[in-house]
C-alpha cells in the first residue's frame, strides 16, 4: 500500500506533537535518576497566579488555579529550562517521581472520554462501540454520541449516535472536543492540500473552507469561548500559520503572534511552537512558550516537547526522553509562566492529557515486558499516582489534547 501525502504530513504532525500513542520524536538524552516511588493520590493545596489572556494593563477574569508555585523575582528570560534539585516551594513530596504500575492503587475511571479495544467510554455519555476493524487515531463525545478518527486506505470520522447508527465523513485527520457540547475536526485531501474545517454541537454542523494552498491542515483546540483553533503551512518548510475561527463567521482571523504554533491552551491565553535546535546545539526538538496577546515569549527548553496545558493553563506538560520508536521515558508538569519543573514521572509513557488543573492521565506501558499498558492518573501537586484503567493488552486512547 502506498502511503498518500497527507498520511505523511499528519504522522510528521502527530510526532512534533508527542501525543499519539507509538509517535517518534526525532531525539534523544539520556536517563535521568528517580527522586521517589509514586504513592496514593492526596488532596490538592493552594492556588498561584497565571498568565493572562488579556493584554497588560486590561483585567482579566479570575479563573481557579490549584498548583501552588513561587512567583518569578524577575522576568524570566528565553533559555533551557533547568531542572530543579529540590521540590519547589510550596509543592509536596519530590520532583521526580519513579512510576512502577505493579504498585499502583485502583483509582476511579477517567473523567474524559477514552478508548479500551474498540469501546469509547468515560466522559457524560453511555460506553458506545466503534465498528468494523478500521485503525481507530482520535476520540470524542458529542452529547450521547461519539466520534472518531478511523484509517483504512484512508483517514476517515465515524461518528455513532445513541441508536448505534452511524455516519462517515471522508478525510477527516484531526479531531478535537472539549466537554461533550461541541467538537471540531479538519477534512484533508488525500495530496495534503487544501481542506475543510467543521464544528460541530448537536443542533448544527458549520464549515470553513482554508485556502487551496494550505498544506497539513490540523485542528488544535477547541477553545472555552467557542473559537476553534487551527494551523497550516503554505509550503513544506514553511512554518505554521495559526487562526482561530468563530463558528458561524465567514473568515478566520490570523493569529501572527507566535511562531510556527502547534498548541494553544484551553482560554486561548498561551501557545506552544516546536522547532529544531540551535546551531551547536545538541539535535533535538526544543519547545518555546508564547503569550497569544502580545507575542512575548516566556522561556524555551529542549529538555522535553511540550505538548499541551490543564485546562487553566497554569501547568504545561512535556513529554521527554522517548525513543525513536516507542514509549517516552519522563512525562514533566511546568509552570507555563516560568518553565519550573513542578514534577517529573520516570517510567514508559505513550501519551498524557490533563484530566483537569490537578491531575493528568497517562498512558503508560508495563515497564517490566510484555504488551500491556494501563492508564494513570497523576497528581501534579503531590507527584502521587494512581491506576485508573488496569494493565490490559487492548488499545488505550484518551480524549483531549
Amino acid at each position: 500500500m502506498q502511503i498518500n501525502t497527507r498520511l505523511a504530513m499528519v504522522v510528521a504532525a502527530v510526532s512534533v506533537a508527542a501525543v499519539v500513542a507509538g509517535s517518534a520524536l526525532a531525539y534523544r538524552q539520556s536517563p535521568k535518576s528517580f527522586g521517589a516511588q509514586a504513592a496514593p493520590l492526596a488532596a490538592p493545596t493552594s492556588p498561584s497566579a497565571q498568565v493572562s489572556k488579556t493584554p497588560t494593563g486590561t483585567p482579566s477574569a479570575p479563573a481557579p488555579v490549584v498548583v501552588p508555585k513561587t512567583p518569578p523575582s524577575a522576568t524570566p528570560s528565553i533559555a533551557a529550562t533547568p531542572t530543579p534539585s529540590a521540590t519547589p516551594s510550596g509543592q509536596a513530596g519530590p520532583v521526580k517521581v519513579s512510576v512502577n504500575l505493579g504498585k499502583l492503587g485502583k483509582g476511579r475511571d477517567p473523567q474524559v472520554p477514552f478508548l479500551i479495544g474498540r469501546e469509547v467510554r468515560g466522559g457524560s455519555g453511555w460506553m458506545r462501540k466503534i465498528p468494523g476493524t478500521d485503525t481507530i487515531h482520535q476520540v470524542a463525545r458529542l452529547g450521547d454520541d461519539v466520534l472518531a478518527v478511523v484509517q483504512g486506505f484512508d483517514f476517515g470520522l465515524v461518528k455513532i449516535d445513541g441508536s448505534g447508527k452511524s455516519r462517515s465523513t471522508a478525510d477527516v485527520s484531526s479531531l478535537v472536543g472539549n466537554d461533550g457540547s461541541a467538537v471540531a475536526y479538519a477534512a484533508v485531501p488525500a495530496d495534503g492540500t487544501g481542506g475543510v474545517v467543521y464544528s460541530e454541537t448537536a443542533g448544527s454542523v458549520r464549515k470553513l473552507a482554508v485556502p487551496a494552498a494550505a498544506r497539513g491542515l490540523e485542528v488544535l483546540r477547541l477553545g472555552s469561548n467557542g473559537s476553534i483553533y487551527y494551523h497550516w503551512k503554505g509550503a513544506e518548510a514553511a512554518p505554521w500559520r495559526l487562526f482561530e475561527w468563530q463558528p458561524g463567521a465567514a473568515a478566520a482571523k490570523q493569529l501572527t503572534t507566535v511562531n510556527s504554533p502547534d498548541q494553544v491552551s484551553l482560554d486561548g491565553a498561551v501557545a506552544i511552537s516546536t522547532s529544531d535546535s540551535s546551531p551547536g546545539e545538541t539535535t533535538r526538538l526544543c519547545s518555546t512558550v508564547t503569550t497569544l496577546a502580545t507575542g512575548k515569549q516566556l522561556w524555551r527548553t529542549c529538555d522535553s516537547v511540550l505538548s499541551g496545558f490543564t485546562p487553566d493553563h497554569s501547568v504545561v506538560i512535556g513529554v521527554g526522553d522517548r525513543a525513536e520508536v516507542g514509549t517516552a521515558a519522563r512525562i514533566t508538569a511546568q509552570d507555563t509562566a516560568t518553565g519550573t519543573v513542578i514534577r517529573e514521572w520516570t517510567g514508559a509513557f505513550d501519551s498524557v492529557v490533563a484530566e483537569d488543573d490537578q491531575h493528568l492521565l497517562i498512558v503508560a506501558e508495563n515497564a517490566t515486558g510484555g504488551t500491556r499498558s494501563a492508564i494513570i492518573r497523576c497528581e501534579i501537586n503531590t507527584g502521587s499516582c494512581e491506576a485508573a484503567v488496569g494493565l490490559t493488552s487492548s488499545q488505550l486512547i484518551l480524549s483531549g489534547r
